[in-house]
């Protein structure tokens, strides 16, 4: 299982994954929503600026996350989350894109992926599934994000036949982090997402969680995103879950739903040190 881990700042922890923790050549964390200036709704370490949150208090709240955990605001490189399928690989070139305006974010982009040292490859998220991924054969890294759009499009599977492709990575190498998520018990999901769901992955996929008494059926993001780890070829054993709810976990982690719709962003993300 992962640990908290405290930093510099007392009032920010951050969660890393037990495995990935084991690699000096590598520093990744998952934010939370404690220890910045965000008031509410955004309270406090408010990283989005695709929020309503004062833009000047996002840039600091993200100024004092690097500072936390060693690495300055100019290496964070975030897209524009999109709910898309599309991955994106990172060179010298895109390094800081998004740090410190939305604008400057690169585009259209769920996943991204890169094999050079200096570039904390960044996510979002207030509900959807960060993937944190490490080859340490290779010395790749990417992240992605997955919410149900992004698992109907293979996110996460596109973001490791990324590394595949572009990097000469072997998924039996490749360690995997699933972090902080609504969990099944928590995310209701229209007739709408049921058949998309349906349609996508047939009538007989575990990730829909039927029962009796209820009168929607649940999602269970985690499930969904482990499958598409092990069938692009994964090891079970490389991969970990934190099995964390954000929406049972409002008080530690920004939940779109538990929020009504408007609520803060925490980061997940991934670096090769230098």
């Amino acid at each position: 299982m992962g640990h908290y881990t405290s930093t510099r700042y007392s009032s920010i922890t951050v969660y890393k994954f037990s495995h990935i923790s084991k690699f000096k050549e590598v520093n990744h964390f998952i934010s939370n929503r404690k220890g910045g200036l965000s008031k509410a709704p955004y309270d406090s370490l408010n990283i989005g600026f695709n929020t309503a949150d004062e833009e000047d208090i996002i840039f600091h709240n993200r100024k004092a996350l690097g500072e936390s955990i060693d690495i300055p605001l100019f290496r964070f490189t975030i897209a524009d989350q999109t709910h898309s399928g599309n991955v994106t690989v990172v060179d010298q070139d895109m390094k800081g894109r998004g740090s410190q305006e939305r604008a400057d974010s690169i585009p259209d982009s769920d996943g991204l992926v890169t094999n050079v040292p200096g570039i904390c490859l960044m996510a979002m998220m207030a509900d959807c599934v960060p993937v944190i991924l490490f080859d340490p054969v290779k010395k790749v890294i990417g992240v992605s994000h997955a919410g149900w759009r992004g698992i109907l499009k293979r996110i996460t599977r596109n973001t490791v036949d990324k590394m595949i492709s572009e990097y000469g990575s072997n998924p039996a190498d490749i360690l995997a982090g699933i972090g902080p998520s609504i969990g099944p018990d928590c995310y209701e999901i229209g007739k709408d997402v049921e058949n998309a769901i349906i349609e996508t992955f047939g009538s007989k996929t575990k990730i829909l969680i039927r029962k009796r008494g209820i009168k929607k059926n649940h999602l269970d993001l985690w499930r969904a995103t482990s499958e598409q780890l092990l069938e692009i070829g994964l090891p079970e054993k490389n991969i970990e879950r934190s099995n964390i709810c954000t929406s049972c976990n409002y008080d530690m982690y920004f939940s779109y739903r538990k929020g009504s719709g408007v609520t803060g962003r925490f980061a997940a993300a991934i670096m090769l040190n230098d």
